[in-house]
């Protein structure tokens, strides 16, 4: 039991307790309310983290021996709710304490970013950001203290950390951080625009220059030169940049997500159809004249098949019944699904994957 490893251990459990991320940690307050606020240290070893740095019983108990953010009894922890943490929680908009900074290199390490970006700010909490296949996507959330810290923190311009074999700290001077001045805001919307529309004002001005060296010489050809590599040199210094915007910019980026129904009505485009027979008929005789049949609505005359059809229309008959379907049209499919109550299925999922 090494005073290092009880360093981590503290910084570690510190983390899980702490205001920002107890407020969010679904699984931890969920354990919390099971026994008066009291978790079970045994849950908490089982934590990647705390695996990783073989953590004990009395490791916890020494780490936060004196702790003002937990504490201990017997085999329990417990969360110690300030006056302050009350007031936190009870914060209606905490989006305007986040900051949103975009270009970490996607092999850097938690420790890695908190610690470079520890040089400039003191963050409360930070949330790396993964794609589908849970691999850290270059994006981070930071929480600070309250908005004027992350307006202040906005207006520095901070390089991006160079990964060797460990992270490279860039020393506070003028070039790693300055205020923002109208050529900075500048590079800052360069970075942010889409490789596309830089091509298309490189390709611009290269067919201005082929079309000024048919009637002209070198002079044009070079000031074309020399246009084209000024575009590519602000784009390279702007990327050399991380970019920092605050969160509820952010969001305004990302396109909201499709609810689960929506998903599942958009799964069921092409597959209505209307259906029309000689007296009433049942769902089991639909389904048995008509194959590939998911869903009968007799009230509407209404079918749903499983999967999308080739026909538009199409005649089925078996012994004396004859049934002629109709596909809808984008309206009328649009309109009868709107009056649906459609829920999709519950996942069984399995407990979350703790850091």
């Amino acid at each position: 039991m090494t005073i290092e490893n009880l360093d981590k251990v503290k910084k570690q459990i510190e983390f899980y307790f702490s205001d920002s991320n107890f407020r969010v940690d679904k699984f931890l307050r969920t354990e919390a309310l099971k026994n008066d606020g009291w978790i079970d240290i045994q849950t908490i070893l089982t934590f990647k983290k705390m695996k990783e740095y073989n953590t004990t019983l009395e490791m916890v108990k020494t780490a936060m021996n004196g702790s003002t953010l937990v504490e201990i009894n017997d085999d329990k922890i417990k969360k110690i709710e300030s006056e302050k943490y009350k007031e936190y929680i009870m914060k209606e908009e905490h989006s305007s304490s986040f900051a949103v900074v975009k270009g970490f290199d996607i092999h850097m390490s938690f420790e890695e970013i908190e610690i470079f970006l520890s040089e400039f700010v003191k963050p409360r909490l930070i949330r790396m950001r993964k794609d589908r296949e849970r691999k850290f996507n270059g994006t981070v959330f930071v929480e600070l203290g309250s908005e004027e810290e992350i307006n202040e923190f906005l207006k520095l311009k901070i390089k991006k950390p160079i990964l060797k074999n460990e992270v490279s700290l860039p020393e506070k001077n003028e070039d790693s951080v300055t205020k923002h001045d109208d050529d900075i805001k500048k590079e800052k919307i360069d970075s942010q625009k889409e490789t596309k529309e830089e091509a298309l004002v490189e390709d611009s001005l290269s067919e201005d220059a082929i079309l000024k060296n048919k009637g002209t010489g070198k002079r044009e050809r070079e000031d074309a030169g020399e246009d084209c590599d000024r575009i590519k040199r602000v784009k390279t210094e702007a990327n050399d940049f991380l970019v920092l915007i605050k969160m509820n910019d952010y969001l305004k980026e990302v396109p909201s997500k499709p609810t689960e129904s929506e998903k599942l009505i958009k799964s069921m485009e092409g597959k209505f159809y209307k259906f029309e027979a000689e007296g009433s008929i049942d769902i089991k005789t639909v389904k048995r004249i008509i194959p590939g049949v998911a869903f009968v609505d007799t009230q509407k005359n209404t079918l749903r098949f499983k999967h999308v059809p080739e026909f538009e229309t199409k005649d089925f008959e078996s012994e004396d019944i004859k049934i002629k379907v109709t596909k809808l049209n984008k309206t009328e499919s649009d309109e009868y699904t709107s009056g649906l109550n459609l829920k999709p299925k519950p996942v069984k999922k399995g407990r979350r994957r703790r850091n």
